[in-house]
Order: structure tokens, then C-alpha cells, then sequence
């Protein structure tokens, strides 16, 4: 502060972090002392500011994935899942529920017989699903699949704690075939124990985090898919 005089109303003082000088201006009115909180008191806000809107980018960044989520539902689903997903979305708020509509009973995730012939393979076909399989129908040491950073369902092979190779690529190509990349090449598949996965804090549903997880690489194939359904 020893650099600035009173009944300034600007002053020059040394950029820090470059090598050129830095004008600042000031309240006559005010001593150096003072014009220094008051520039303090100011950081503080925009610090404050910067926080809150942090905060707000993240939220939408988690709405976004969310409703994408649902998108990609709505687009492999049929009426009665169309139903369901409905119920999803007045659940978390999105829309609103018609005057005498009845709740709808929620179905059980799908089950898919492995090519083993014998080891079952659920999968959740919409969020409020997937939440269920997920956090209430799946034992912790059993194995969980999602395709990796993209919408999809969440996929578990129930059972059967040490699947062969082949079941886990059965189980893999089922996320990849509902997901996103249902169509795609080489789909990389994240695979991980049930007690590792975590569900934030008023996480929208079917959202999940998790780190640990191998990741496989398969191509959905439609047919296989279809011949494994129960």
C-alpha cells in the first residue's frame, strides 16, 4: 500500500504475473487502505459468483446426460416402455401427470439367456430400471456393464460370480446394443463389480460413478441379441 497516495483517483502499480504495469482505479473519497477492502470485497463476490455458476454448469451438464439418457430409451422402446419412461419423467419433475392418470406398475429389467446356455443376464430398459437392477436386484460381487460416456442400459449377469469370458462378452455386447452406439463398431463397454458402482447424492436416476472398471471392446449383433431374449 506504501505505493499509493491519497486523493488518487487511479494509480500504476506492477503486474505480478506479467512484466507490463497495471492501472487501477480508486475513490478519491476513500483511503488506500479502504479502496483496497473495497477491491477485496469485490473478489470475494465474483469469487463467490464463479462458484454458484460452477455449480449451475455441472447441474445442466448432469440434466443434459440425463435427458439424453431418456432419449436414447424412448428410441429403442416400445408402447409399453414408452409408458413407463413417461412415469419416469414425472417422477424427476420433467412433466406433469394428468388429471385421474394411474401410476404406472414399474416392469422388471429384461432377462437374456447367456450363449452358455444357462448363466441369465438382466437388463434395465429405462432409468427407473436401471436404478433397480443396479442398487436393489444386483449382489455386490456380481459384474456390471455400460457402455463407456454414452447413454445406455445398465446391464448385470446375475448368478454367476465368475462368468467365462464368452458370458461376459454376451453381457457386454447387450450394453453396447442398448446404448447410444447401438449401430457402432467396436463399442467400448465398461465392466466392474456392483460394490464398487456409487450413486451421488440426488443423482438423477441411472446415474452412476464408479473408477476400477476394465473395458472391453464388442460389435452388437442384432440376431445374437434377439435369440438370447427370455
Amino acid at each position: 500500500m506504501h505505493q499509493v497516495p491519497n486523493n488518487q483517483d487511479q494509480v500504476e502499480l506492477d503486474n505480478y504475473y506479467t512484466s507490463e504495469k497495471i492501472t487501477i482505479v480508486l475513490d478519491k473519497a476513500l483511503t488506500p487502505n479502504q479502496n483496497a477492502q473495497r477491491y477485496f470485497k469485490k473478489y470475494q463476490k465474483l469469487k463467490e459468483a464463479v462458484k454458484h455458476l460452477t455449480g449451475l454448469i455441472e447441474e445442466t451438464k448432469e440434466t443434459i446426460q440425463y435427458l439424453e439418457s431418456v432419449e436414447t430409451a424412448l428410441s429403442q422402446a416400445n408402447l409399453t416402455e414408452i409408458t413407463e419412461i413417461r412415469e419416469e419423467l414425472i417422477q424427476t419433475g420433467f412433466i406433469r401427470r394428468r388429471q385421474r392418470e394411474k401410476i404406472q406398475k414399474r416392469k422388471k429389467p429384461e432377462k437374456y439367456l447367456a450363449t452358455d446356455g444357462k448363466t441369465i443376464i438382466l437388463v434395465g430398459r429405462n432409468n427407473l430400471q436401471n436404478d433397480e437392477l443396479t442398487f436393489k436386484m444386483a449382489k455386490k460381487e456380481e459384474l456390471w456393464f455400460h457402455a463407456k460416456d454414452i447413454p445406455g442400459s445398465h446391464v448385470v449377469i446375475t448368478g454367476n460370480l465368475q462368468p467365462s469370458d464368452e458370458v461376459k462378452t454376451d453381457a457386454a455386447e447387450l450394453a453396447a446394443y442398448f446404448s447410444k452406439a447401438r449401430l457402432s463398431n467396436l463399442v467400448q463397454v465398461d465392466m466392474i463389480e456392483v460394490k464398487k458402482l456409487n450413486k451421488p447424492t440426488g443423482g438423477k436416476p441411472g446415474f452412476v460413478t464408479y473408477t476400477g472398471q476394465k473395458t472391453l471392446r464388442v460389435t452388437p449383433d442384432e440376431a445374437k441379441i434377439k435369440s438370447m431374449k427370455m
